[in-house]
C-alpha cells in the first residue's frame, strides 16, 4: 500500500487497473518470461533483477496506456509525458532538487519564457511550477524523515511561492509525529 502523502504521481494517475494483452505488445511477453525465469530459480542478484524487470513492466504499461489514450490525461502526471515543455522543465528540476528553483530558472534552462512555462504547467498539471516544486520537495523531505528519522533542510522552498518549512510533513504535523504515524501505518522503510 503506497504512502498516500507521497504516492508516485504516475501511479495515482492510473487510478483504475489497466489490462494489456500480450498480443498488444510483444515486449510484455518477453519481460514477463524473464521475470518468471528469475523467480523460478532465485540466485545472487535476484532481488535486483526482479526489481528492474518490474520497473520495466511499469514503463511498458504506462506506454501502453498512453498509446490507448493519445490525448494524454490533462491535469495529471501522464499529461506531463505528452507536454515537452513541462517534461523538459521537470527533468531539470528533478536532476537537482536542492537547487533554489524559481519559475524563471527552469524556463531559462529550457529556453522558454516564464509565462509559457506557467501556462504549460497549469495545462498539464493544474498547478504552477512553484507549487509543484514545493510539493515535490515536501514529498522528498517526508520520505527522508520517514525512512531515516532525520528532517531534511536540503530542499529549499521556491522563492516565488510562500515560504514553507521543507522538513514539515504534508499532513501539517510536527516531523516526529509524522514519522511515528507513517511508521505505525506500515509506511516505514522497506529494506
Amino acid at each position: 500500500m503506497p504512502n498516500p502523502s507521497s504516492a508516485a504521481p504516475v501511479l495515482t494517475a492510473l487510478a483504475r487497473p489497466i489490462h494489456v494483452a500480450a498480443r498488444e505488445n510483444p515486449q510484455f511477453q518477453r519481460t514477463v518470461e524473464l521475470l518468471i525465469a528469475e523467480l523460478a530459480q532465485p540466485q545472487i542478484g535476484t532481488t535486483a533483477a526482479v526489481n528492474r524487470r518490474v520497473g520495466l513492466l511499469l514503463v511498458q504499461f504506462v506506454r501502453a496506456w498512453l498509446a490507448r489514450h493519445p490525448q494524454g490525461q490533462p491535469g495529471s502526471w501522464l499529461g506531463v509525458m505528452r507536454n515537452p515543455v513541462v517534461r523538459a522543465a521537470l527533468t531539470c528540476v528533478h536532476s537537482e532538487p536542492e537547487r533554489p528553483w524559481t519559475t524563471e530558472t527552469p524556463a531559462a534552462e529550457i529556453r522558454v519564457c516564464r509565462a509559457t512555462l506557467s501556462r504549460h504547467f497549469r495545462d498539464a498539471l493544474g498547478q504552477t511550477p512553484g507549487t509543484y516544486v514545493t510539493q515535490w520537495r515536501m514529498d522528498l523531505a517526508s520520505l527522508r524523515l520517514r525512512d531515516t528519522g532525520e528532517p531534511s533542510s536540503r530542499y529549499p522552498a521556491p522563492s516565488d511561492t510562500a515560504p514553507r518549512t521543507p522538513s514539515a510533513a504534508p499532513a501539517a504535523c510536527p516531523p516526529g509525529e509524522y514519522r511515528s504515524r507513517s511508521r505505525d501505518q506500515g509506511f516505514g522503510k522497506v529494506s
